[in-house]
């Protein structure tokens, strides 16, 4: 198994094939993924953070990058 901890966020990927993914969100199981749906939560998350970043005021902006 291999974990990630980025923040409050925790990502751990399972072994072997197929590699589940457990997102956890302070200690809080968000959701198991699929390894073939990463691609699809990369994609979405790379979109929300173009909208929220959008959204700022311009002098908060560098806060998404």
């Amino acid at each position: 198994m291999v974990k990630t901890v980025v923040g409050g966020f925790e990502i751990e990927v399972g072994e072997p094939y197929p590699a589940w993914v457990k997102v956890s969100y302070r200690d809080q199981v968000i959701r198991n993924i699929h390894h073939s749906e990463l691609r699809d939560l990369e994609y979405a998350i790379g979109r929300a953070i173009k909208a929220a970043r959008a959204k700022l005021p311009e002098p908060f902006r560098s806060e998404m990058d």
